[in-house]
């Protein structure tokens, strides 16, 4: 553990309505952890922000002192790290990893196309359409998302059968994969939760009885000792820390340790963070930057879901937070992250 979490140095970067903060949000409360909020806003430009992960602008990031977690895929995993009195988010050895890859991925875009296919446009915030049109690349057509509607539905009902037979076949007291909670039942959960909250009355037509009862279990977990806290506050967390990451194995041909890379993500949000290469292997990269703000801050995602490569020499981070006055934001769905 470093001596950041130890001193209550766990900051959650987040916004109430984001379906993947509410994943982390729920293991912070799986591991019955203290730790600080930090609300940032649901859309672009998060200048507090940026300088802690270099231009990552998705939701939400879980910051240790001077480690900066980007992707749920890592955040979850560290989470389980942290010295706390609840348990492991992974007690089935790994098997948590496909179902939560699935739910992050193709159930929650079937949720993406019901909920949106369903809202009023009138009520959707100011430079909410043209902030994910930055984000993903192509234009936001709401009205072919109503169009789309019929076969989102069918998709997102035809996968909802498949929690509910797996709801069914456990004890009652129990969870997707046995009698414990794991990081599948979060990330499943979470998809849930998006069409509850935006859009309830779809809810109705996809949560059978079993998925509604260990919907209510998953809840009553709730989310550990949250604390309110400023960005001002996190900044200086970082800049007083020094990052526990240090060089490791890099498996991928060509690249080594030191050298100049940027991390992307390869399906939407595609701004590169770039840094110095600590770690590539197996499961995750970690990158060293530097930021005037915040000093020497390592900033750890996942393996799977992001692009690595060689950076030019003109991309050196040294003391730039790339898209910190952008007006890009979160997701091609309206939420941004993993």
């Amino acid at each position: 553990m470093s001596d950041a979490a130890r001193d209550g140095g766990i900051f959650l970067h987040h916004y109430p309505s984001s379906l993947f903060s509410e994943k982390v949000r729920l293991a912070l409360g799986v591991r019955e952890l203290a730790w600080r909020s930090v609300r940032i806003a649901e859309i672009m430009p998060r200048p507090d922000l940026m300088p802690l992960t270099g231009g990552y602008r998705r939701t939400p990031v879980l910051q240790i002192g001077a480690d900066i977690y980007c992707d749920t895929g890592c955040i979850l995993p560290a989470i389980d790290l942290l010295p706390g009195g609840g348990p492991s988010l992974f007690p089935y050895g790994g098997r948590e990893w496909p179902i939560a890859r699935w739910a992050d991925t193709a159930f929650f875009q079937s949720a993406v196309g019901v909920v949106f296919g369903r809202i009023d446009p009138a009520a959707l915030p100011p430079g909410f359409v043209a902030d994910r049109e930055k984000l993903s690349g192509r234009p936001y057509d709401l009205a072919a998302l109503r169009a789309a509607l019929p076969h989102s539905a069918a998709q997102l009902r035809g996968a909802a059968a498949w929690v509910e037979r797996s709801a069914s076949a456990g004890p009652r007291s129990g969870f997707l994969l046995g009698d414990r909670v794991s990081a599948a039942d979060l990330a499943v959960y979470m998809v849930f939760w998006f069409v509850e909250h935006l859009a309830p009355d779809a809810l109705s037509g996809i949560a059978g009885p079993a998925t509604r009862a260990w919907m209510q279990r998953v809840a009553l977990i709730g989310h550990g000792s949250p604390h309110t806290a400023t960005a001002q506050e996190a900044l200086e967390a970082a800049a007083q820390g020094s990052p526990a990451a240090g060089p490791g194995e890099v498996l991928d041909a060509g690249l080594a340790v030191g050298e100049l890379v940027a991390v992307t993500p390869d399906d939407y949000g595609r701004v590169p963070v770039v840094g110095e290469l600590l770690v590539a292997d197996r499961e995750r990269i970690v990158v060293r930057r530097h930021d005037s703000r915040v000093g020497e801050v390592a900033v750890h995602f996942p393996r799977v879901g992001f692009h690595l490569a060689a950076a030019p020499p003109e991309m050196s981070d040294h003391d730039e937070t790339p898209g910190a006055g952008d007006d890009a934001s979160d997701a091609a769905a309206g939420e941004a992250s993993r």
